[in-house]
């Protein structure tokens, strides 16, 4: 019998990250703890980027024409990784 694995949400991740870096930096805990914290956040960390690369290719923003009408076109948006998350737009 397979065992269903968590739909977490973004925050959830986030949040999950959060917590693995609070323990990290509070240094109270033995070394295998530790690593399992720091696993517990890498994982985190890849849910969290999947999250943010689906949401980049979502964003959309709509666009007035000479005529009047409106469109919606997809919004250019490149998020920085190197910059801390910072979204660039082009």
């Amino acid at each position: 019998m397979t065992a269903k694995r968590k739909k977490y949400t973004f925050e959830e991740s986030l949040e999950a990250l959060e917590q693995a870096v609070s323990a990290l930096e509070s240094g109270d805990m033995p070394l295998d703890a530790a690593i399992q914290e720091f696993e517990s956040g890498m994982k985190a960390v890849k849910r969290c980027r999947t999250d943010l690369s689906r949401a980049e290719g979502k964003i959309r923003k709509l666009v007035e024409q000479s005529d009047g009408e409106y469109v919606e076109e997809l919004l250019d948006l490149k998020l920085d990784t190197l910059n801390e998350g910072e979204v660039t737009f082009e």
